[in-house]
């Protein structure tokens, strides 16, 4: 009888995290939506230059830097599971796995930076370069903000008497982490992989 009334009822889900970082993620899409918009303006508009710039990219580094991101995620996943599971211990070594990696991203990001600058291709290069320089470098903005997330979503994972609170942090910055990592690999298939 109390199973029969447990499968009649119905299941509830949750949307992780705070309803504020919800608001975050949409106007974070909604921005890069719009540059996303600009790209395609400015790739129909300058072939040639689009096609010099995605010739004159460092695929290597591109592809490095998407498993890197993608392996931070994996790490968040595995954390956000861990503290769900009352595995402090665990969830905090897998978010120092993840700031690891985000770190990593930032530094091939910086090499890859130097790079094209010694090869003088500046954001005033073309449209493309332009582009490239704004596009990535608001997303790395949001890496560096990622990473203090990861930092302060340890100190949280680490407090002796976890609360629903303190999870749906864990769960907030775990939803703007995915979102860094989802930017990312639009912008790597704009910029990397997509040829004109």
């Amino acid at each position: 009888m109390r199973e029969s009334a447990r499968a009649d009822r119905p299941v509830r889900y949750r949307v992780p995290g705070e309803p504020g970082i919800w608001f975050v993620i949409f106007g974070d899409l909604l921005a890069f939506g719009a540059l996303f918009i600009t790209y395609m303006y400015y790739r129909g508009r300058f072939p040639e230059a689009f096609a010099d710039g995605l010739a004159a990219m460092s695929r290597g580094i591109g592809v490095v830097n998407t498993v890197v991101l993608l392996s931070a995620s994996l790490a968040v996943v595995q954390g956000v599971g861990a503290y769900r599971a009352g595995d402090r211990r665990a969830a905090d070594r897998a978010l120092i796995v993840a700031f690891g990696c985000g770190a990593g991203f930032v530094v091939l990001k910086s090499v890859e930076y130097g790079i094209k600058i010694s090869q003088s291709l500046v954001p005033n290069t073309s449209a493309f370069f332009g582009l490239y320089y704004t596009f990535t470098g608001v997303h790395l903005v949001h890496v560096v903000i990622g990473l203090a997330l990861l930092l302060y979503l340890r100190a949280v994972v680490r407090r002796p008497t976890p609360d629903i609170r303190d999870r749906q942090v864990v769960e907030s910055g775990a939803v703007f982490w995915h979102l860094v990592d989802l930017l990312w690999v639009v912008l790597f298939a704009l910029f990397y992989a997509v040829h004109v």
